[in-house]
C-alpha cells in the first residue's frame, strides 16, 4: 500500500511534508519507495516496525532537515549508516528507541 501511496503523490512537487507514524504495516522494503520522493524535509516514521534495512532510502532524501524515528523499536545503532550522509538533518528524533544508546 506505501508504494501506491508513493506513486500517487510523486507528482505532487511542492509536497515537502509526509506523516506516517504508528502504521505498523509499514514494512522495510515499502519504505525503499520513499526514495521516490527526495523534495520531503520532513518525514514522521514514529513507531513503525522498521528496522534498519528499512532505511536504506534515507541517503537519497537530500532536503531531508527532520527525520522523526521515535519508538522505532527495532532501528539499532546500525542506523547511523544510513543517517550520516544526509548533509541538511538538523532534528534526528530517537526518543524512546531503545537500541540507541549513544
Amino acid at each position: 500500500m506505501l508504494k501506491e501511496l508513493i506513486v500517487e503523490i510523486s507528482e505532487v512537487s511542492p509536497l515537502r511534508y509526509l506523516f506516517l507514524a504508528e502504521n505498523r504495516n509499514i514494512t522495510d522494503k515499502g519504505t525503499l519507495f520513499l526514495e521516490k520522493l527526495p523534495q520531503i524535509e520532513y518525514l514522521n516514521l514514529s513507531a513503525c516496525g522498521i528496522t534498519n534495512d528499512g532505511l536504506a532510502f534515507l541517503p537519497k532524501m537530500t532536503a531531508l532537515t527532520y527525520l522523526n524515528l521515535s519508538y522505532c523499536n527495532r532501528v539499532s545503532e546500525g542506523a547511523a549508516r544510513y543517517t550520516q550522509p544526509l548533509r541538511q538533518l538538523t532534528l534526528l528524533d530517537l526518543k524512546g528507541v531503545i537500541r540507541i544508546n549513544t
